[in-house]
């Protein structure tokens, strides 16, 4: 389990810090990959 800040990815929707606790493989999905990056091109 990893402990992610949503305030840090979306800022314009948590003005303060909102930390939750997700399994590895959803925070995963939140650190910038190589296979995010092609689907946004």
């Amino acid at each position: 389990m990893v402990k992610i800040n949503l305030r840090k990815y979306y800022p314009d929707f948590y003005i303060t810090d909102c930390i939750i606790e997700v399994p590895d493989e959803v925070a995963a999905q939140f650190t910038p990959s190589g296979t995010q990056t092609l689907h946004f091109k």
